[in-house]
């Protein structure tokens, strides 16, 4: 193998690897390869297609950020990911995740993904706090806390009216006070002519 080709070699890997197995059309070119020698790694399974103009090199089992790279390689030069890809990848705030899924969610999309972050002990409001004044993204918040709050108390007495009692536990409460959390299970477990021994 020639120094030349071991060098083009060597640059191709480095690009890729700073893109996550990824590299362009153009990228290969830029590394001194024409078409002809593209086509002939494709044949011989050194690169492996994923998009039009965008290939991975020595395999295509690629990651999430391998996939996304190769979707923003196809796009051009001004590409970036975003929304709930971009949440994924850059490890935000649960205010600005919410922000930016509020422009592309489903209000049902947008509810769940409040609980989520509520029952995960994220929502807690402080990112939304700001300058002491209202943004629309802290209305949505409220708003949404106010609604999941509605909806879980109706699931509540619709239990309730089927017989069923309703003990709510927060992830805090099992995850901090685990102790105190199991009691209330005891005691909630416990028929109702025993419970006078738990006080």
């Amino acid at each position: 193998m020639s120094d030349f080709r071991a060098s083009r070699d060597a640059l191709i890997a480095e690009v890729a690897e700073r893109q996550y197995g990824v590299i362009s059309t153009q990228q290969l070119r830029d590394a001194g390869l024409d078409k002809d020698q593209i086509l002939h790694r494709v044949r011989i399974g050194r690169l492996h297609r994923i998009h039009h103009g965008v290939l991975a090199v020595g395999h295509a089992r690629l990651s999430h950020r391998g996939r996304w790279m190769a979707g923003v390689l196809a796009c051009g030069a001004e590409a970036v990911i975003s929304h709930r890809s971009a949440a994924s990848l850059w490890v935000t705030t649960p205010a600005r995740t919410l922000a930016d899924l509020k422009r592309i969610a489903s209000a049902r999309e947008l509810r769940h993904a409040v609980r989520q972050a509520d029952a995960l002990g994220f929502s807690t409001g402080k990112d939304l706090a700001g300058d002491g004044t209202r943004s629309e993204l802290e209305f949505l918040f409220l708003e949404l806390c106010r609604d999941n709050f509605e909806a879980d108390r109706a699931r509540d007495l619709q239990l309730r009216t089927r017989g069923y009692e309703v003990n709510r536990l927060t992830y805090r409460q099992v995850t901090e006070r685990p102790d105190e959390a199991a009691s209330a299970v005891r005691y909630a477990l416990t028929p109702t002519k025993a419970r006078a021994s738990f006080s």
